[in-house]
This record gives C-alpha cells, structure tokens and sequence, in this order.
C-alpha cells in the first residue's frame, strides 16, 4: 500500500517505465520537493515518450522558470500551446509566468483566453482579475 503520493507515482514508474504521465506526475513531486535535476531526469524521460503532452510541456515551463532559464520556461510554454491549444491550464500557467517577467499585457491576454475557453476556472478567473487590478 502507498503511504503517500510519492511513494505512489514512485511505484507507477517502477512497474510502467514507459507512462509518460507516471514519470511527469512523479517529476512534479520532485519539482514540489525542490529535487530540481531528479524532476528534470523524469521530465525528460516522460518527453521521449510523450512529445506532444500539453501538461508535461507546462511543467517544463514551470521547472525551468524555477531554475531561472527563462528562454526554455517561455519555449515550452509555447510548447504546451501548441500541443493543446483548447487546455486552459497551459494559458494560466503561461500568463502566471509572464505577469512575473513584468510583461502583463501579454499576461492578461493569455488569461482571458484560459477563461473563455473555462468559464469556471477559478485560477484564470483570480488571475484575470488581479492582473485587472494592477492596470
């Protein structure tokens, strides 16, 4: 039995080494833990496996912001656009990175776009709004 998450999507990538979605969720945990090059091991197994997988393309993003390379953060944002370009969390996750390089109108544009594509999504909607009211 799995005491935690980790221990979880751990054991996934033991008995399945060729889910790509195992080895993001078990380098997301890495991430979340601060394991920046065990995050980016995983990552980079899961994208020889799955290519084109928006989500994994956003945790790129998110990873190499972190790590401060903001040209590969901004290239797979891109990425995960143009993997699923109808996934709202590849533009709120985008727009959240470009509000904190300063560059808020392309933030704001992106947002908005998360919300129309889901009109329920709290994240994009607190996002549009703060972004509103710095302006």
């Amino acid at each position: 039995m799995w005491r935690t998450e980790e221990s979880l999507w751990l054991d996934a990538t033991t008995k399945s080494p060729d889910n790509g979605r195992g080895l993001m969720n078990y380098g997301v945990i890495q991430m979340n833990n601060g394991n920046y090059l065990v995050a980016d091991e995983y990552f980079q197994r899961a994208l020889r496996l799955t290519p084109n997988y928006a989500y994994l393309h956003v945790n790129l993003g998110v990873l190499r912001a972190a790590q401060g390379q903001p040209r590969d953060a901004e290239r797979y944002f891109r990425e995960a656009l143009q993997d699923d370009a109808r996934n709202p969390a590849s533009y709120t996750y985008f727009a959240r990175w470009l509000r904190s390089r300063g560059r808020t109108e392309e933030a704001r544009v992106l947002a908005e776009l998360a919300l129309n594509l889901s009109p329920a999504d709290a994240d994009a909607r607190v996002l549009v709004n703060d972004i509103q009211g710095e302006r």
